[in-house]
């Protein structure tokens, strides 16, 4: 919302038409938009039209939004009713930093939450030593986290900005925030709500599987491997299963081998299938694992990891 001034609104168009064609790419897993009526009022107009435009993009492109917001209520609530009059699914919608999106306050947190939106959520005013803990704005922030529930939350660094302050370096505290500091940020989101629920149940090993599965969820990550697969096979003019039974066709018909040839193409099958898979940005490791996505934000450097 901030690069949107009433002198460019004709650009506009072209915009959402870029970010549409770039947005087409397999590594593209979602649509950035956002809405700030602290600006001067000129601009309010502007950006709620682009808002609506790259909401509609979205749809089109079957990816979820990432909507960033100032953090007071008017604009937390015209986000909601533009993302409703949109018809964007509230699965498909993702807050950005979500106790700064709310401006560090639980009621408008709520609003979000109850629309049924999912929610970034870094160490930002969670994380801040002990000597905060009593503070109203650690209240609030711990408040704004619980208002979700776990499986709508995605941790994220935040980079690079908010450092966790838990972390043992004194000398890393000081330094820009960066994804590899994620389990500090686990950590910092979990505690608060294991406290609220009187148990232990919350801890961040299972908030990370938790955010796992929603990240495939809301990312459609396993619908992009497959889309990014068939793809592959069409710009490569190869029907996986046409393949097998051409592979298949110097055997017997009983499907035996008829030299000892097959076992040398079946090493270079799994080499090659191998390979695939590490150079598949949305692929599962060997144990079966996800592999984290970093999001970017190429205005500000700022990004969050899912």
């Amino acid at each position: 919302p901030d690069n949107v001034d009433k002198t460019n609104k004709k650009l506009h168009s072209a915009w959402v038409e870029t970010i549409a064609e770039i947005a087409k790419a397999s590594c593209c897993v979602s649509v950035v938009t956002g809405l700030n009526l602290r600006r001067d009022h000129a601009t309010h107009f502007p950006q709620e039209a682009l808002m609506r435009g790259l909401c509609k993009a979205s749809l089109a492109l079957e990816l979820p939004v990432v909507v960033h917001l100032s953090g007071d209520e008017e604009t937390a609530q015209l986000a909601i009713q533009i993302l409703r009059e949109e018809e964007v699914p509230p699965q498909a919608v993702i807050i950005h930093n979500v106790v700064a999106a709310s401006g560090v306050n639980s009621a408008v947190a709520t609003l979000y939450a109850k629309a049924g939106f999912y929610a970034t959520v870094s160490a930002a005013f969670l994380d801040e030593g002990h000597d905060r803990k009593e503070s109203q704005e650690y209240q609030q922030a711990v408040q704004c986290v619980r208002a979700f529930d776990i499986s709508k939350i995605l941790p994220g660094s935040h980079a690079p900005w908010h450092t966790p302050q838990s972390i043992p370096d004194e000398h890393v505290r000081t330094l820009p925030n960066e994804p590899s500091n994620m389990e500090y940020v686990f950590t910092a989101i979990a505690t608060p709500i294991a406290e609220e629920k009187k148990t232990s149940s919350c801890t961040a090993a299972s908030l990370v599987e938790a955010s796992r599965e929603s990240a495939v969820a809301v990312f459609k990550l396993l619908e992009a491997k497959k889309k990014k697969a068939a793809a592959a096979a069409a710009a490569t003019h190869a029907d996986p299963a046409a393949g097998v039974e051409e592979g298949n066709a110097s055997n017997g018909d009983d499907g035996s081998a008829s030299d000892s040839g097959s076992d040398d193409d079946d090493d270079k099958k799994k080499d090659s299938e191998e390979a695939n898979a590490e150079g598949d940005a949305h692929a599962d490791d060997d144990d079966g694992e996800l592999r984290p996505v970093s999001i970017v934000n190429a205005k500000d450097s700022t990004s969050f990891t899912c």
